[in-house]
């Protein structure tokens, strides 16, 4: 195994090791014990556990609440981002 793959199985583990801890956190505080770490470009971005029984929610698994986040945080952005000035329609 060259240095490179043993690195990204470090890294692979670690990730592994951050969804294990955020499915521990879930189960102590009455969910079901998961958790999702969403990684980009070798580092853990955002991460999310499982809130069904806590949030009533049925679809409430770790990786659909990854995925709301991302997808809250995305329009967020969105609606902060400078928007172009426009010209009134009248003008060539």
């Amino acid at each position: 195994m060259s240095v490179r793959e043993r690195d990204a199985n470090q890294r692979d583990e670690d990730f592994a090791r951050q969804a294990s801890a955020l499915a521990r956190e879930a189960r102590r505080a009455g969910n079901h014990p998961f958790g999702a770490v969403l990684v980009l470009d070798g580092a853990a971005v955002l991460t999310a556990a499982n809130t069904v029984t806590t949030g009533r929610d049925p679809t409430a698994h770790a990786e659909t609440n990854l995925v709301a986040d991302a997808i809250r945080r995305a329009l967020v952005t969105r609606a902060r981002a400078p928007r172009p000035a426009r010209l009134p329609d009248s003008v060539p």
